[in-house]
């Protein structure tokens, strides 16, 4: 069944991906949006998310994941919607609508939405603070509450999320950082022992070396409020993957 999905902003999608889930739907107070967001070939999410948010290549996200993208003013006399939502229900006709719009407040806050890297294993019912960035290869424990960024290849866990250990040793996570492996086509990383961290680093090196692989460019597409464009070698570029650095 065709059904028109409407955006609010510019991204790219590459495929093969997933995004299992429909419209994205707030906190209260929150910005809704269709559902869609750039990400990465071969990443897949079972829970919605925001247009602003941006995905990269292998990732992993479960059912229930939230945003906390409504907040209240902690700093001012109150926290109450008096000060900051004039239309409520429980608040219109009860204050001076003009003089509380002049209170400046943005009720989702002034940080950007999350940022999740390549190769983010995000667990069931997570809740993920505004302005934080999930770094590549990290997982993130079912039921964590994350409120700060995560370092690559860390495990966390808990309310508030805190590093519970690490994937791999420093000079692992260094090594595969630096070879950007995420870069290449799942075929060619297949064709490479994954089951042996170091050994794989030690082959694609080689590989990488001799030109018997090379960065692949999936097939993609740019959405736009215009609508949507394939994006063709003349016209993608690393600038526009998702986090493709």
């Amino acid at each position: 069944m065709d059904t028109d999905i409407r955006v609010m902003r510019t991204f790219e999608i590459e495929g093969p991906c997933v995004l299992y889930k429909g419209p994205y739907t707030p906190s209260i107070g929150g910005d809704a949006s269709s559902g869609l967001c750039a990400m990465g070939m071969h990443s897949y999410s079972y829970s919605a998310l925001h247009e602003a948010m941006r995905i990269g290549r292998y990732c992993s996200i479960s059912t229930g994941l939230a945003i906390l993208d409504s907040t209240h003013p902690i700093d001012w006399v109150t926290t109450s919607i008096i000060a900051f939502r004039p239309h409520n229900d429980i608040v219109r006709g009860h204050v001076d609508e003009n003089v509380v719009e002049a209170f400046k407040f943005s009720p989702i806050g002034l940080k950007p939405y999350p940022v999740i890297e390549h190769d983010v294993w995000v667990g069931r019912d997570v809740t993920l603070s505004m302005g934080v960035t999930l770094g590549t290869g990290c997982i993130v424990a079912a039921g964590s509450v994350v409120t700060k960024d995560v370092p690559p290849y860390a495990i966390v866990g808990g309310n508030p999320a805190t590093i519970i250990g690490w994937r791999h040793r420093p000079d692992t996570i260094r090594r595969l950082l630096n070879s950007q492996w995420w870069l290449y086509s799942a075929r060619d990383l297949t064709r490479l022992p994954l089951d042996q961290p170091d050994r794989f680093l030690d082959m694609l090196a080689q590989a990488v070396e001799s030109g018997k692989i090379r960065p692949h460019t999936p097939l993609a597409v740019r959405v736009s409020p215009e609508g949507i464009t394939p994006v063709t070698s003349a016209t993608y570029s690393a600038a526009h993957r998702p986090l493709a650095n």
